[in-house]
């Protein structure tokens, strides 16, 4: 937000230097100021769209327990084996890994839409392509052959 301040404060500067006048038009996109999106939700939401993307065959519980997604639910590590005595914690990681990648997905198409932020349901949404979102988060990696 520092950075993003500095910028616009930036742009006001050489704005009031040169005369323009950029910054008194309307923007073609506004934030949804109704909405109550917070950051930390919205961090978690990213982080298993990034972990379902960089292991696709993992199950929902399992990409929820690498992303942390549930403090309730950290005694649970991905590599656990499915036991019936975790079955409980792993059908609920798994429905709120589902809800996050879901919120995830509404929240990146509404925002491409103008409406930010908000996860309200979409019905032109496009599937995730996770294999997409992979090789962009991780090109910087794979492009200087540095492992995970």
């Amino acid at each position: 937000m520092k950075q993003l301040s500095a910028m616009i404060d930036e742009l006001a500067a050489t704005e009031a230097e040169s005369g323009m006048d950029t910054m008194t038009g309307d923007a073609p996109f506004k934030l949804n100021r109704s909405s109550k999106l917070h950051y930390d939700s919205a961090v978690r939401y990213l982080k298993c769209i990034y972990v379902k993307s960089a292991y696709p065959k993992m199950t929902l519980w399992q990409v929820g327990a690498k992303a942390g997604l549930s403090a309730a639910h950290r005694n649970l590590k991905a590599t656990d084996k499915p036991t019936a005595s975790n079955a409980d914690d792993r059908t609920k990681l798994k429905e709120l890994t589902s809800r996050a990648l879901l919120r995830g997905q509404m929240i990146a198409e509404n925002a491409a839409r103008g409406i930010f932020p908000s996860y309200a349901k979409c019905e032109h949404a496009m599937p995730m392509d996770y294999a997409a979102i992979y090789r962009r988060r991780f090109k910087f990696f794979t492009r200087f052959g540095i492992e995970e």
